[in-house]
């Protein structure tokens, strides 16, 4: 499964959706509730200068729904990388749902005979708000355009005249590997526990003690290892899938998660033949530590402190 899809899948269930929107692009505010959202098509159409229709496809996309009327509708896009695109990209996926909307409206009212003609829409016939978040999950800084003025090479002369007149369209970039300490503690949803691993995934004795003392439940198991599998590509997590998809489990304890993760490492340690110390060596080097393979083999207390940080002994 790819590393796209598996955000997909673990995001679009509504407690998700409606966690990292709340937490993460309002500010904490309980502007979702998870019971009134809605999935969209992800699929959207735009006629472009060609005179041909164009599809552009969404990653999530929901419609807060209040009474049957649309209240907002939210998106979701992940980048893995970085696109200097971006926001021109994000440009054109609002527009598609706006003018979504519009053709709905237009279909409603020829329905009902009270077609607006060269209006288009009647005048107290207002749209749903429309909002884009996009979750950038690389490990490097987003260093790519912010907003549609940064893609746009304006000319020096008339730089500060003609920027005045050339709309402006930002977007909402969400890096998940800098999700703040003080807004991961408010997340309830699994992401949260994604948003941690990022987080912490240098400090593993950081991320082992806080995930060791949790009784916090992980509501979806399946999605929620096949991306913690997809970002490190560590198949112990297959493993654990398999084992809870076997014994038929709901919710699992993170305790329990934990426990499970540990065991699976070892006893694979075991099977492919890798020495605590190889094991070691290859956590390390993954973690950018190269430096610290050689020091710990010539330095006995460092080697057991790194063996203790990484929890193998």
């Amino acid at each position: 499964m790819s590393k796209d899809i598996a955000e997909k899948r673990l995001e679009a269930y509504n407690d998700v959706f409606a966690d990292i929107y709340n937490n993460l692009m309002f500010d904490g505010k309980i502007v979702l509730q998870e019971e009134e959202l809605v999935n969209q098509n992800t699929e959207c159409y735009v006629k472009k200068e060609d005179g041909e229709l164009h599809e552009n496809r969404r990653d999530v996309r929901k419609v807060d729904k209040n009474q049957n009327v649309y209240r907002l509708i939210c998106g979701l896009e992940n980048q893995t990388g970085v696109d200097n695109t971006m926001p021109q990209r994000v440009m054109g996926y609002d527009y598609a749902a706006y003018e979504s909307q519009i053709s709905e409206i237009v279909g409603a009212n020829r329905k009902n005979d009270l077609p607006a003609y060269g209006k288009r829409i009647h005048d107290g016939q207002k749209l749903a708000p429309v909002i884009t978040g996009v979750l950038y999950w690389g490990n490097e800084d987003w260093t790519g355009p912010l907003r549609l003025h940064d893609m746009l090479r304006f000319p020096e002369e008339d730089k500060e005249l003609i920027k005045s007149l050339v709309p402006d369209y930002s977007m909402n970039l969400i890096e998940v590997s800098k999700i703040p300490k003080e807004v991961r503690e408010k997340m309830t949803s699994d992401f949260r526990w994604i948003a941690e691993f990022l987080a912490n995934r240098k400090q593993p004795k950081v991320l082992k003690q806080l995930l060791a003392d949790k009784e916090d439940k992980i509501k979806h198991p399946q999605e929620f290892l096949e991306l913690m599998g997809e970002i490190t590509t560590d198949k112990r997590y297959s493993q654990i899938k398999e084992i809870f998809a076997e014994e038929e489990k709901g919710e699992v304890k993170m305790c329990e998660f934990l426990d499970l993760l540990l065991e699976e490492g070892k006893e694979e340690g075991i099977k492919e033949g890798i020495t605590t110390l190889n094991y070691l060596n290859i956590k390390l080097a993954e973690c950018g530590r190269a430096d610290d393979i050689l020091k710990a083999a010539m330095d006995q207390k460092l080697q057991k402190e790194l063996l203790a940080e990484y929890g193998l002994i």
